[in-house]
């Protein structure tokens, strides 16, 4: 009568185990990257200084950690991919940009860095000589601090803002009869974009960077940047997906960018040499230009479709719209009759932020339809539609995400959208309607510490 029993128990300790065995192979098997059913997602952690790999299910989002992620021998911040995918950049130690290559496995390999060329600055510094406050001129070069990068849409160059900086100068002076005297001054330094070609994830600093911007009220602090397209979003599966798509809409033959400035509260605007990616001053203009935002603007985002640039305006909580004088039939009367990739403020902007905080951050989809803000202060991504016509944002219903939020990116098949949490250690990950631009939330991805940057293939 005990025989039974027994062998039920043995029996059920073999399908526990196999159960676990199989339960084991298929989290293995999870963790392997298919290109053709699978995304990548990128994130780089400062806790622990590497860059981890993600992949996941573009069926259903199921997410899984790719194994081996490499030491970036820097705390790592700004993250970004190429357009095709092949290389990740990013910025390490706020001084250098490393370059990784994305494997057919998924992972990532590391690869050369490049500590991008300093910045000269002249100007004057209060000196008390004598008993009397004069001012000396100083002058010298200080290294950059990138702090975001952007590409080109043809994947040629590779731009990075850069911060403001301080530098340590000397002054000597004497008084009477008296022994020179040499005193340590603090400079402050403006921001700048360092500029470099790309190819092969070999990055090379082009002649000329940093490209600086006139002097302003304060020392420029730029802290992000954006660059218009040169390719326009294509019909897929023969569905027109977005609204610039409609056929005999010819490509753009100018490029432009422009560069959010926080402490001087405008966003000043360069042209990009098709042929050597160097920044330029617009047509017509023999230094860069600029134009006014709201409070601390702390992100920038150009349509694909090539008609309108956003502004995110930190402390004024509200997003700032412009139209790109693109010769486009979408730009705005008050454009010159000739293209220069000037900007001009939209009818009704700005747009306020209604529900969330101290927007940051901000992403324009794939096909130009819909916006995306990340509130920085109060945890959340706010979604806004895009009118095709005139550009006004209308906004839709947020999206919480973790403590934190620092960072944000949209997958090109529209469909994806994922957002580093620093404080609370996670990345959160969203489906996309496209009809829409509604955000469905999934369960919050478990990451190293003090996640930064995010890319996603």
């Amino acid at each position: 009568m005990e025989i039974e029993p027994r062998m039920s128990k043995r029996f059920g300790c073999w399908l526990g185990l196999s159960g676990l065995i199989l339960a084991a192979f298929l989290v293995a098997c999870g963790t392997k990257y298919n290109s053709s059913s699978d995304g990548l997602v990128f994130v780089a952690s400062q806790g622990s200084n590497v860059v981890q790999s993600f992949t996941f299910s573009l069926t259903n989002g199921h997410i899984s950690t790719l194994s081996n992620p490499p030491a970036t021998n820097g705390i790592p911040s700004g993250m970004i991919l190429d357009p095709a995918g092949t290389y990740a950049y990013v910025i390490l130690n706020q001084n250098s940009i490393a370059a990784f290559k994305v494997n057919s496995g998924g992972n990532l390999s590391a690869g050369s860095a490049v500590t991008p060329n300093p910045i000269g600055y002249a100007t004057t510094a209060p000196v008390s000589e004598c008993g009397v406050t004069v001012q000396e001129p100083v002058s010298g070069t200080a290294p950059v601090a990138p702090l975001t990068m952007r590409t080109d849409s043809g994947g040629k160059y590779l731009y990075a803002a850069n911060s403001s900086t301080t530098a340590s100068a000397q002054v000597t002076y004497t008084c009477g009869g008296n022994p020179a005297t040499t005193v340590t001054v603090s400079v402050p330094v403006p921001g700048s974009i360092s500029a470099f070609s790309i190819s092969s994830g070999n990055v090379t600093e082009m002649s000329g960077s940093p490209f600086g911007v006139p002097p302003a009220l304060n020392p420029a602090n730029l802290v992000d940047l954006a660059v218009t397209p040169t390719t326009l979003p294509a019909l897929v599966n023969g569905v027109q997906t977005a609204v610039c798509s409609n056929p005999g809409n010819n490509a753009p033959t100018s490029e432009f960018l422009y560069a959010a400035d926080s402490v001087n509260n405008l966003v000043w605007e360069f042209q990009v040499d098709p042929s050597t990616g160097a920044l330029t001053p617009q047509p017509n203009e023999s230094m860069p230009t600029s134009i006014a935002t709201g409070s601390t603007p702390s992100g920038v985002a150009v349509d694909p479709c090539d008609r309108f640039v956003y502004v995110s305006d930190m402390q004024s909580n509200q997003v700032s719209g412009y139209s790109i004088c693109s010769g486009l039939p979408s730009q705005s009367s008050n454009c010159p009759t000739t293209p220069d990739g000037s900007l001009q403020p939209l009818a009704n902007s700005p747009f306020a932020i209604s529900v969330g905080l101290g927007p940051g951050p901000l992403v324009v989809d794939p096909f130009g339809k819909f916006l995306y803000v990340l509130d920085t202060r109060s945890n959340q991504v706010t979604p806004f539609t895009i009118s095709p016509v005139t550009g006004a944002l209308g906004a839709g219903t947020a999206a919480s995400t973790g403590a934190q939020p620092i960072a944000m990116t949209i997958r090109g098949d529209d469909n994806w959208l994922f957002v580093t949490n620093y404080n609370s250690a996670t990345l959160s990950q969203f489906s996309i309607t496209p009809s829409s631009g509604v955000l469905s939330q999934l369960p919050p991805i478990t990451t190293d510490n003090q996640p930064w940057g995010v890319a996603v293939k």
